[in-house]
């Protein structure tokens, strides 16, 4: 009759730091992946948002309108470093005319921030109204506003700013002539103003 034989005490405990080292590695592996997936999935729906906003703001500086406020004065204003406008939002839950306005601010640390806030217009600029902030860019150069006119010939003059003028400008560029590769950068928007000459 044979004698069957057993695991030792020290197969045992060697067979059990196996396990638990094996199992130590697995969980790196998964949590690691885990990591990277949780990136990865921040950095998509940080640009699916970048890209939502960048296109509202396209479509809203498109449909820009020459309104005047309480003293008169057209709302349309910008220079290199901000834009004011208003456009008009038809949805069910929030339609109505809105000002929007652009600007860059640069931070202690060198960094520039291109920043939209959006808030629903009232005829007078103290009437207070809610207001919402988004964060368009940041980055070590500055995203600059210029303005065309188009003259009579049909050709564009570029201006640095566009203040008290009778019309709305044919086109607005957004660009980074500090970057002109673009790398990680703002890439360079020409915008058209569809009714420069619309009045309200």
């Amino acid at each position: 009759m044979t004698r069957q034989r057993g695991f030792t005490l020290l197969e045992l405990m060697l067979a059990l730091l196996i396990s638990t080292a094996l199992l130590a590695l697995l969980y790196q592996g998964v949590s690691q992946s885990l990591q990277q997936w949780q990136r990865s999935s921040s950095i998509a729906q940080h640009s699916s948002q970048q890209y939502r906003l960048n296109q509202h703001l396209r479509q809203q500086l498109s449909q820009a309108l020459r309104v005047k406020n309480i003293d008169r004065q057209p709302v349309f204003q910008g220079d290199s470093q901000q834009l004011a406008f208003i456009a008009a939002i038809d949805h069910p839950a929030r339609s109505g005319l809105y000002h929007y306005q652009l600007a860059h601010h640069r931070n202690p640390d060198d960094q520039y921030k291109f920043t939209l806030n959006i808030r629903r217009w009232t005829l007078n600029p103290t009437e207070p109204a809610p207001s919402e902030r988004f964060q368009l860019y940041t980055g070590p150069s500055p995203v600059l506003i210029e303005y065309a006119s188009q003259n009579r010939d049909g050709s564009l003059e570029w201006h640095a700013q566009w203040q008290q003028q009778r019309s709305l400008p044919a086109l607005v560029r957004l660009s980074q002539p500090d970057n002109p590769s673009h790398a990680h950068g703002w890439p360079e928007q020409l915008i058209e103003i569809k009714s420069p000459h619309h009045v309200r």
